[in-house]
């Protein structure tokens, strides 16, 4: 095993009074095998410059960038620039100007070595990657880092994690590995099947994106962790403890992916042909295009606050909650006409599937409350204290409105679970009234012949008493009567009874 680096020790000694750093320690120590390096693009702001200095750089390129160009040992390779200036010339001529305010990396699924490096470079608490790394349905022992954090020790961080989902439909008829799926990547989120109508199936994919804010003393740094660009990578195990084989699935954006929220459109058919769009399959370059097209009202290059630099996010993650609350929508309209079927007792393996369905959604809608709430948490808490900003009051109204939205489809998605429950018992009642009905005819069938049996028997059913013998009428004279009487004391005809006697009395 190779040696732990400076960061991972300091995170491996943390551990003991952090427990929730326990899936930190696990990544650094056995990371994925087929680890990728991650992309890391810089946009450095600069004392009245209209736009940002964008910078794609490697592990080599970051490494000189975060230390001012200076580097003890030789570049693994160059980076060509778009512009054509070499990475280490273009840092170290960058670092002479005086009017350099602050850098905001953008990491798009991050490794091992550049959090490492970036750890202990940036004297990042451990708490921020853990945050990012947490995957809940691993069955780790540990828990949340968010949910060990009380609010007041919350308001204290320069970070914050943002859970959230985005939703795909899978272009493909017959279901996905629903078992377990998972993203192939460097940090693995989990993907949930949604059936819908019409043989379509949705997925919901599990995303992260973490914005931290590092004050140096000449400048700031700013980081955004996103996962990696939607590719139809996939991972899955047909069974709980069975290898995971990777398989690659055709997908598209739910209802197109999430919509564009900037409020400045082309006015001619010109600027709308040069006008960029977002990608919507790479977080990474989308927020790179807003930066780029739009500085944020409540940005100050000088000294941002963190609801600034995760304004993009915030905004692009809300646009996905909407796509995610129509998967709600849809599903509420699935179960309710599910409910008015007009032969219930074909519809019990729907009804219990529905049952189960509305149990995950129950648990999920809980999950998404929560992953909202902490988003308006932490806007409430850092916008505390700074001006006035209508970003910032409009992303509280934004996240309020979803919240209120989920809560909405939650509670009624919670108020058909004891609806299907109560099927599935009138259900299981019928059947047991058809059962009962099927025994009764059996009765009556053996009420029939067992008093022509027992006759057969008194008679012997000797070769005059048979058939085709002179006598074999008798069989029937006895039989018949015996059979009818039988028949009368075990199930009288009482209805027949009651209107004999009304028609006697009328």
């Amino acid at each position: 095993m190779a040696p732990m680096s400076a960061y991972h020790q300091y995170v491996e000694r943390l551990r003991n009074r952090k427990p929730s750093l326990s899936d930190l320690c696990h990544f650094l120590s056995y990371p994925p095998s087929e680890q990728q390096p991650c992309r890391v693009v810089s946009l450095d702001f600069f004392e009245n410059a209209q736009a940002p200095k964008r910078t794609q750089l490697d592990y080599d390129g970051l490494y000189l960038t975060l230390n001012g160009g200076k580097s003890d040992r030789p570049l693994g390779r160059e980076l060509d620039l778009e512009s054509g200036i070499e990475a280490k010339a273009w840092i170290e001529s960058r670092s002479l100007q005086e009017c350099f305010q602050g850098r905001l990396l953008i990491v798009e699924d991050i490794d091992k070595r550049t959090m490492e490096y970036l750890g202990w470079r940036l004297d990042i608490d451990p708490l921020f990657f853990a945050g990012h790394l947490h995957i809940p349905w691993t069955g780790s022992e540990a828990q949340a880092p968010e949910q060990c954090i009380l609010p007041s020790q919350t308001k204290r961080q320069s970070f914050t994690n943002i859970h959230h989902h985005r939703t795909v439909l899978f272009d493909d008829k017959a279901p996905p590995p629903a078992k377990k799926l998972l993203r192939q990547a460097n940090i693995s989120r989990k993907v949930v099947i949604s059936p819908l109508p019409q043989n379509q199936y949705v997925g919901i994919v599990q995303h992260c994106t973490s914005v931290l804010l590092s004050r140096q003393k000449t400048h700031w740094i700013g980081i955004i962790l996103v996962d990696r660009q939607l590719d139809g990578q996939f991972m899955y195990s047909e069974r709980k403890d069975s290898p995971l084989r990777p398989t690659k699935l055709r997908f598209r954006m739910f209802l197109g992916g999430y919509e564009d929220f900037l409020d400045s459109f082309p006015s001619t058919q010109q600027d709308l042909k040069d006008f960029a769009c977002p990608d919507r399959l790479d977080l990474q370059s989308d927020i790179l295009l807003y930066w780029t097209k739009e500085i944020p009202e409540s940005f100050d290059p000088s000294g941002p606050s963190l609801p600034s630099l995760a304004y993009y996010p915030l905004k692009m993650i809300a646009a996905e909650w909407i796509k995610y609350i129509g998967i709600m929508y849809r599903a509420v309209k699935q179960f309710e006409y599910s409910t008015s079927v007009t032969n219930i007792r074909d519809e019990i393996d729907k009804l219990n599937a529905d049952m189960r369905a509305l149990q995950r959604w129950r648990r999920r809608s809980m999950a998404s409350e929560e992953k909202i709430t902490a988003v308006i948490r932490m806007l409430e808490a850092r916008g505390t204290g700074l001006p006035f900003s209508g970003d910032l009051a409009s992303l509280i109204e934004d996240y309020q409105h979803i919240l209120a939205t989920v809560q909405k489809f939650g509670r009624h998605l919670e108020t058909m679970l004891p609806v299907v429950t109560s099927l599935v018992q009138i259900v299981d009642s019928r059947r047991s009234i058809e059962e009962t009905a099927n025994i009764s005819r059996l009765t009556v069938m053996a009420l029939i012949f067992v008093p022509m049996a027992y006759v057969s028997s008194v008679f012997s059913m000797s070769e005059r008493l048979g058939p085709g013998g002179p006598l074999f009428w008798l069989y029937f004279v006895v039989a018949i009567p015996i059979t009818i009487v039988v028949i009368l004391v075990a199930k009288p005809p009482l209805n027949m009874f009651r209107m004999a006697v009304r028609r006697l009395r009328g």
